[in-house]
């Protein structure tokens, strides 16, 4: 049962929700990552593509119906080879109206600039689809992730957001306030956050994932399991690793004293590769966006 301090409505309109999701993120231009990102595309394709309703690019201004190539924009893009272009980005979102999000939606970035090209991808899921079997969720991570010379990634509780929406600067509000209370709900900003990849990683959820690079960095796998305690699994993926904190993801409820013990371990293990450089999106009691609170939430779980 979601808390009711986690359902976010106005006027009648839930402009943020409460879900699961997978994100991973690589460095590097897509074109270098093609076979790995069109596996994840696919199999995210299969379980939300049919109820996809509205979609939106970079180049649009709001979402739109869906049309009949909807689903095969980015092996298209990727297919045809288009190096001419600095920024893909696709939103497929299965709400009934268009500009709001849903609990089943699909997110596809890829920043071509010359200096540090990056790229993202986010599949979101109704909270259930963890609840009823929290494996199912871990499975699916590595089922999308193992062809993918990802960078980092991350699955567990979330929230989805429309960041250009007319509920944007309520749902940065509402965000920043639960926060400190939900220390285990992932807060997404993805652009903010492919400023701070090729520096480290992200921050810890219930599923971390390491890419290579951030591997070496511990010393490899077994010195990295070395590190933490019994109960978190570390399990080799493709190039990388996937922890896993616990048998299932937990809110952290600091109210209720979900504490996350195996959270914090995991990012106690992980402090030194986590990311310095994101930049800001939460806002501070003055309604600001702020560096300092953004930052202690990236934290949270470093001690």
């Amino acid at each position: 049962m979601i808390p009711e301090e986690l359902v976010f409505e106005k006027d009648g309109i839930e402009y943020m929700k409460l879900c699961c999701d997978i994100t991973v993120y690589w460095v590097g231009s897509v074109f270098e990552h093609v076979e790995g990102v069109l596996r994840f595309h696919e199999k995210a394709m299969e379980l939300m593509g049919p109820d996809v309703r509205f979609y939106e690019t970079g180049e649009m201004a709001g979402a739109l119906p869906r049309e009949a190539d909807t689903l095969y924009l980015i092996p298209q893009w990727l297919q045809r080879c288009d190096r001419g272009r600095e920024t893909y980005m696709l939103t497929l979102e299965t709400h009934t109206l268009p500009n709001m999000p849903s609990d089943k939606a699909f997110d596809f970035w890829a920043i071509e600039y010359p200096e540090i090209p990056v790229g993202a991808m986010r599949l979101v899921l109704p909270v259930s689809y963890v609840e009823d079997a929290p494996e199912s969720l871990a499975s699916l991570t590595r089922m999308l992730s193992e062809k993918l010379d990802f960078h980092s990634g991350h699955a567990g509780y979330a929230v989805n957001w429309d960041y250009k929406g007319e509920y944007a600067s309520m749902s940065r509000g509402r965000m920043s306030r639960f926060a400190r209370r939900f220390q285990g709900v992932d807060l997404p900003d993805i652009a903010c956050t492919l400023c701070a990849i090729p520096s480290g990683f992200k921050c810890v959820n219930w599923l971390t994932l390491l890419g290579k690079e951030l591997l070496a960095g511990t010393g490899g796998p077994d010195e990295l399991r070395s590190r933490l305690p019994a109960g978190i699994l570390c399990g080799e993926l493709g190039k990388g690793v996937l922890i896993q904190a616990g048998v299932k993801p937990g809110l952290g409820d600091v109210n209720r004293r979900d504490f996350l013990p195996a959270y914090h371990a995991v990012g106690r293990a992980l402090e030194e590769l986590r990311s310095r450089e994101h930049p800001p999106f939460l806002k501070n009691s003055r309604g600001v966006v702020d560096e300092d609170v953004t930052e202690e939430w990236l934290g949270r779980f470093d001690s």
